[in-house]
């Protein structure tokens, strides 16, 4: 099977062991590495674990990017799924998400609490998913 691969995936993949190191650094946090979490039909993988409640997830931002994430000094949307959805797979209380770029630049580390009502509609597509997905291997079977 092929898998896709870009720059800023190859980027992320290079920076994020100094970044989550950064981030133990400078908060004076001790960081559990953590492989796959797996939850009945629903896993994750978050890039460490935090005492008993947290967890960690990095991320890697290209400079220009970064400067614009510190300006606004709010969370990216796009990364609420993942890191919400990871607190409700391996059943945590927070995430820190934490952003890193070049490293003259600050980290922007942002803490995501449990929310409910985002989590609820996590579950209900990943519901739905898993139906759909049981549905077409069912097909599959079938046709074998």
């Amino acid at each position: 099977m092929e898998s896709y691969t870009n720059e800023n995936m190859d980027r992320g993949r290079e920076q994020e062991p100094e970044i989550l190191a950064r981030y133990a650094f400078e908060h004076d946090v001790e960081v559990t590495p953590c492989g796959f979490i797996r939850n009945g039909k629903k896993g994750c993988s978050p890039d460490g674990l935090l005492g008993k409640d947290g967890m960690v997830q990095i991320k890697s931002a290209a400079p220009h990017v970064m400067v614009e994430i510190l300006d606004k000094g709010t969370v990216p949307t796009k990364h609420l799924p993942q890191c919400l959805g990871e607190l409700w797979v391996a059943e945590r209380k927070y995430t820190d998400l934490v952003i890193g770029s070049h490293p003259r630049l600050p980290l922007a580390v942002f803490r995501l609490e449990w929310d409910q009502s985002y989590i609820n509609d996590i579950e209900v597509s990943v519901h739905w998913f898993n139906r759909e997905l049981d549905e077409l291997v069912k097909k599959i079977e079938r046709l074998s």
